[in-house]
């Protein structure tokens, strides 16, 4: 019985936060809580079960959407994955393309809303703020590993690569949300190049 009720608990928390996915595109962040509720198929009396406010529930989505992605992006745990940084740039612009990067038209949570979200709220700001730290650190990772095996170029600081990427990143998906004509794949090509060891030392 215990069980059963854990179960439909998290359930009816997973449904709200569904809702607030598909929701949040078309009907804005301010979007009613019955009508999210409704959407959902739950009361509204089961929204304050799982969340005090509008914040909690943004929260939630912003947390469990980008960290889930990241996590799938990297490998769960921050030296889990040693991908090289070749094979991490290229599956990025496919998760943007395909639909699978969190913060995209085609995923949900538009990049705007993103950035009203922790306008609104300090608490979001900081959460996103670490989430984008904690990011950096694994790219980092990742770029040291790929130095080491001769694939990047070992006369770049590999912190100061993983700052540039992640910039480039967040403007690549937001230029891409505007419907700006971006050549990925030419793009791709010319970034790693200059990551590419034969291009030798810095004067």
């Amino acid at each position: 019985m215990k069980n059963k009720r854990h179960e439909a608990k998290k359930a009816s928390k997973e449904a709200l936060v569904r809702s607030a996915i598909m929701l949040f595109p078309t009907k804005g962040l301010n979007v009613s809580l019955d009508e999210l509720c409704a959407h959902a198929g739950y009361s509204r009396g089961a929204f304050y079960v799982h969340f005090k406010n509008r914040e909690e529930l943004q929260m939630e989505v912003v947390e469990r959407e980008v960290n889930t992605w990241l996590d799938n992006l990297f490998g769960s745990g921050i030296l889990s994955n040693e991908k090289e940084l070749s094979n991490l740039v290229l599956k990025f612009v496919a998760d943007l393309c395909d639909g699978r990067y969190p913060v995209s038209k085609e995923s949900g949570l538009r990049p705007h809303q993103l950035l009203e979200m922790c306008s609104r709220s300090e608490r979001i700001r900081k959460a996103y703020l670490k989430i984008m730290q904690t990011s950096m650190e694994r790219i980092q990772r990742i770029i040291e590993l790929s130095q080491g095996k001769g694939l990047i170029r070992k006369d770049l600081d590999a912190g100061q690569i993983s700052s540039l990427l992640l910039y480039l990143s967040v403007g690549v998906h937001t230029m891409y949300d505007l419907d700006y004509p971006i050549d990925f794949s030419g793009n791709t090509k010319t970034l790693l190049r200059l990551f590419n060891p034969q291009n030798g030392a810095l004067d």
